[in-house]
């Protein structure tokens, strides 16, 4: 169903955000938000072409963490986190990479009506501690945009990138 002046409601939404752009608290999510990930491999649930063998473990390679799904009700300025470790332990640098997804039940960075957005690249020069760093990444909802970051936690060393909503 399209209503009749499905337009003119349109403008009046954006003028209405850029006149009081506070009156906008939460989005209503079109798309599902996430970043790419390697997991234990788990012979019964992931496919056999995605597992790697990293350091004598089995891996599952693409997977899609996901932060926020379609549909979901995002308070504006909400900020979700996940935490990731390096899959080498001599890896002085860690680069999250974020994808939007057109299903809420896609699983992997490589299904169908999954797109990259960006990425970031952060550097984590502690290699002493091995694989055991922590890289906190995280995706921010603003008002016109994402702000995608990751943070090695032991040095502090901090990257991000914006993804325009409106681009």
């Amino acid at each position: 169903m399209i209503p009749s002046h499905a337009s003119e409601t349109v403008v009046q939404g954006a003028v209405l955000f850029g006149k009081k752009p506070a009156k906008i608290t939460e989005r209503v999510m079109s798309i599902t938000y996430g970043a790419g990930c390697s997991r234990r491999f788990i012979r019964s649930v992931h496919p056999e072409e995605k597992k790697v063998v990293v350091d004598g473990r089995e891996k599952c390679t693409d997977l899609l963490n996901i932060f926020v799904k379609e549909d979901e009700v995002v308070q504006i300025g909400k900020k979700f986190t996940s935490t990731f470790r390096l899959l080498h332990a001599n890896n002085n640098e860690f680069t999250g990479v974020f994808y939007s997804a057109s299903s809420p039940d896609s699983k992997f960075t490589t299904d169908p009506g999954v797109t990259m957005l960006g990425s970031v690249t952060v550097s984590s020069p502690d290699t002493w501690r091995g694989k055991e760093r922590e890289i906190e990444v995280s995706m921010y909802f603003g008002r016109t945009e994402i702000t995608a970051t990751a943070r090695d936690v032991s040095s502090g060393n901090v990257a991000q990138t914006t993804i325009d909503f409106l681009a």
